[in-house]
């Protein structure tokens, strides 16, 4: 799963200019990123699987419109490809927004806050192997 977190870090990073980082709360002008929940969608035969994970992606900034800008332009960044990361662990098919970004409020009257998320659909690659016992 971390795989999967560094590499939509490393996009938006590479696509926007934005270096987030990995937790709920960003420092103040930054952007964070947070596995929400997941699941497995689907096992195939060889053991692997189709898997479902949200991530949750919040900037917080002293000014609104750059907090609401920077999530914006990473919704779309993500979203908007027609490839993604395919490793011999994963494969990510799809990138989507499943909340689009809004207000969630002022932290001590300095730092505006918004939060999104996205769902990433990828396949868990690694096939499973029989060892004697």
């Amino acid at each position: 799963m971390k795989d999967i977190i560094d590499y939509v870090c490393d996009l938006i990073e590479a696509e926007t200019g934005i270096t987030p980082v990995v937790g709920a709360m960003p420092p103040t002008d930054g952007v964070g990123v947070q596995q929400s929940s997941g699941s497995v969608m689907s096992e195939y035969l060889p053991r692997t699987s189709l898997h479902r994970t949200t991530l949750v992606i919040n900037a917080k900034n002293r000014s609104q419109a750059t907090a609401l800008q920077n999530l914006v332009d990473i919704h779309e960044a993500l979203t908007k490809r027609i490839g993604y990361e395919s490793t011999n662990a994963y494969q990510i098919t799809t990138i989507r927004t499943v909340n689009s970004p809004d207000f969630l409020g002022q932290e001590n009257d300095e730092a505006y806050m918004y939060g999104s998320a996205v769902e990433v659909l990828w396949f868990d690659r690694k096939k499973a192997v029989d060892t004697p016992l």
